[in-house]
């Protein structure tokens, strides 16, 4: 009987090492993706509340942006989609989400290897089944921001028409860093006879996370919303002459009378953040010498949060 506080103790101390399974308020996920001729992101946001069935639910929209190129090969948008809202619930250590008026497992960080479970029985199309299902192939621990959370690798059954790939992670979902198909954040068509060697479908790669109790988790550096922000011929143009000269081999003088503090964050024609400097109020010059040939765009924000990109030529 002695032991019995001891044994509890442990099993909250046990309990307690890992955080919470799944999103907190103000969740927010993007997936970088490319297919032939195209490329953009995938968005998606924790909206609200809703009860359905008894459970209490998150509502999450999801949305992309989709860039191409056109005749001149300069990068245009082509196309801002949204899809229809994913609602999910947690109980235990399984996430379920709504597919069909039904709820399914989404993901379970408590399964051990070899565990399948349905994630559908609608068929999609094509020779595949109705029933669609995920196996776990591996799983294990994470560290990330300091805190230790279960990860599950898991992968689509043979004959299944939807599915999921790749590394999911307890609080936030997919964290595969590198492009692949089937890497969302709900399951997406998979055709489950797919002719090999011929792309498909999306290739998609985790980007970054953040939600109202979580600082943001974005492992590659890059801007979560490289595409838009910097990509965006319209306002790039429209801030071309901000500096000069332009193209520049090494010094780029202001010249807006913008007289006020002024943060700069340079990032490279991959959406790498390669260096950071302060302009103070009476300064007007940034120093780009140090960077290597090629295309930059400068992201400046003053001290009343106004913010403009640049899009600048080192020689």
């Amino acid at each position: 009987m002695k032991r019995l506080p001891f044994l509890v103790f442990m099993l909250f101390i046990n309990s307690a090492s890992f955080s919470q399974v799944w999103i907190d308020y103000g969740a927010a996920w993007h997936y970088d993706f490319w297919n032939i001729g195209v490329g953009g992101f995938f968005k998606y946001e924790y909206a609200s509340d809703t009860v359905i069935d008894g459970h209490n639910c998150q509502k999450i929209t999801s949305e992309s942006y989709v860039f191409t190129y056109n005749q001149a090969g300069e990068i245009v948008l082509a196309a801002h989609n949204y899809y229809p809202s994913n609602f999910t619930y947690v109980s235990g250590d399984t996430v379920f989400y709504r597919n069909n008026d039904a709820f399914f497992i989404l993901f379970n960080f408590g399964a051990a290897i070899g565990d399948q479970w349905v994630i559908s029985t609608v068929n999609t199309g094509g020779p595949c089944g109705d029933t669609s299902r995920l196996e776990v192939t591996g799983k294990g621990v994470m560290t990330i921001n300091d805190l230790p959370y279960r990860y599950i690798t898991v992968q689509p059954t043979p004959n299944s028409s939807v599915g999921l790939s790749g590394n999911y992670i307890e609080r936030f979902g997919n964290i595969s860093g590198e492009f692949a198909p089937f890497q969302q954040l709900f399951p997406t068509f998979f055709q489950c006879e797919s002719m090999p060697g011929i792309v498909e479908w999306d290739f998609v790669r985790f980007k970054c996370y953040q939600d109202a109790s979580f600082n943001m988790y974005n492992p590659s550096g890059e801007d979560c919303e490289y595409y838009l922000t910097y990509l965006d011929i319209s306002q790039a143009k429209a801030n071309e002459k901000l500096f000069y000269p332009n193209p520049t081999k090494g010094l780029l003088h202001l010249t807006d009378n913008w007289n006020a503090e002024k943060d700069v964050e340079v990032f490279n024609g991959r959406g790498s953040l390669v260096k950071r400097l302060h302009i103070a109020a009476e300064e007007s010059v940034v120093d780009v010498s140090d960077l290597v040939s090629g295309i930059y765009f400068l992201k400046i924000r003053d001290t009343s949060n106004e913010v403009r990109i640049v899009k600048v030529i080192k020689e």
